[in-house]
């Protein structure tokens, strides 16, 4: 696995930005080359980056490197583009109190919230909360 796949900071460098993105299979890593200061003026070395390849990638095959376990937002937002069926695309739903199957009787319990992706299934709580909704909702057969 990549050492820096899951940084938040997006940011993309000239000819490195071409590899395509695979967080699961990604071959190679980016590190940052910092400039050392040496006596001699001729041997300064020079900062940059280097690509360095970790996992072994097929004769012919694509060069593949991860912008980091993200959603499809922030991957548009830092890179320019989604990835179709993104294991990493969530979605946040919040439900209040008033509709949570067992509320409490307690005023100060917070909404419950749950971040629901298209690889996982509903979670138990927010499916009985729709069901109860649709029970009590006027024009939904539920009544």
């Amino acid at each position: 696995m990549c050492s820096d796949c899951d940084a938040d900071d997006g940011f993309m460098i000239p000819l490195i930005d071409l590899l395509n993105h695979d967080h699961d299979s990604c071959h190679v890593v980016v590190q940052a080359i910092k400039a050392e200061s040496t006596q001699n003026s001729e041997q300064k070395q020079k900062s940059g980056v280097e690509v360095v390849v970790e996992s072994p990638c097929s004769p012919g095959g694509q060069i593949l490197y991860s912008y980091g376990a993200k959603g499809n937002l922030a991957l548009l937002r830092a890179y320019g583009f989604c990835q179709f069926e993104n294991p990493h695309e969530t979605v946040r739903v919040t439900m209040p109190q008033s509709l949570q199957p067992n509320p409490s009787s307690s005023s100060d319990t917070q909404s419950a919230s749950f971040e629901i992706s298209h690889l996982d299934p509903i979670p138990e709580a927010l499916f009985e909360a729709a069901q109860d909704a649709c029970k009590d909702s006027p024009g939904t057969g539920g009544e």
